[in-house]
């Protein structure tokens, strides 16, 4: 099977705590990796790729990033 295009970037959505919320204290999210162009055979490729050029400091906070992965046709 051939690679195939694809775009995709990571965000980071930080949890929300009690004293964010006390304080009306707006939690924003953040990109990590900037939209990217990849050749891939298929989307958990790319995902896998995507996760391995995050910082150590994200390790834990893993189910807090979000990989989005657009397929180009």
């Amino acid at each position: 099977m051939r690679d195939r295009l694809f775009e995709y970037a990571a965000i980071y959505h930080p949890k929300v705590t009690k004293a964010d919320q006390d304080e009306a204290r707006r939690v924003r999210s953040k990109i990590l990796i900037e939209p990217t162009h990849i050749l891939a055979r298929d989307e958990a490729e790319v995902r896998a790729k995507a996760f391995r050029q995050l910082d150590a400091e994200y390790d834990d906070k893993l189910d807090q990033v979000e990989v989005l992965v657009v397929p180009f046709a």
